[in-house]
């Protein structure tokens, strides 16, 4: 008669207080309205909570969630700190191998101008004097040539000295030859020569 069946429909509940009126509330009425009934207003299926029967979350609800969350937060913890270390230990790498670049290459430089004095002080003590002795049959610098080649040679390959030694073997020849030689002409002016 008139009477229609229609499914029992949930009902949510708007709660009003009723304070005393203020600057803020000049009605004294605040109106709660829950998420769960925003939610369902705006035709959303609610979200169930897990909460006990007096609205707060009991201990073995509670527990579990602190353990994802602190297992999480341990495993993020760690990763950040170990992408932290391995930048720094990438960082401290880059800059060994520079500062090593760096030391090779003034150890070479080192060498290089060890060479220079070496091969300078060879030119003084073995070809100027046979140059003073008879300076119209030699060259005007002997072993000028093989100095310059072995020189020539460290200035292109600072980072392989080795590969000159050819040609630092080749100018102390020659310094050699050259020493020897004076050194006969000094005997035999001497012998030559009538003692006073």
């Amino acid at each position: 008669m008139g009477a229609t069946s229609s499914a029992p429909r949930p009902t949510r509940k708007v709660t009003m207080n009723r304070t005393e009126a203020s600057a803020a509330n000049p009605t004294g009425i605040s109106v709660n309205i829950t998420e769960n009934l925003l939610r369902s207003l705006a035709g959303e299926r609610a979200r169930p909570t897990i909460t006990g029967r007096d609205g707060r979350m009991n201990r073995q609800e509670i527990q579990p969630l602190l353990q994802r969350a602190h297992a999480q937060g341990v495993t993020e913890g760690y990763q950040r700190a170990k992408g932290e270390v391995e930048h720094e230990l990438r960082a401290i790498r880059s800059g060994k191998h520079q500062e090593a670049n760096e030391q090779t290459r003034l150890s070479e430089e080192q060498l290089a101008n060890e060479l220079s004095q070496y091969l300078a002080r060879a030119n003084a003590r073995f070809v100027e004097p046979v140059v003073s002795v008879s300076p119209s049959t030699t060259e005007r610098t002997p072993c000028a040539q093989q100095q310059a080649a072995a020189l020539k040679c460290y200035r292109s390959n600072p980072d392989r000295p080795l590969d000159c030694s050819e040609l630092v073997r080749a100018f102390t020849t020659c310094a050699t030859r050259y020493q020897t030689q004076y050194v006969s002409k000094l005997a035999e002016q001497t012998r030559t020569t009538p003692s006073l």
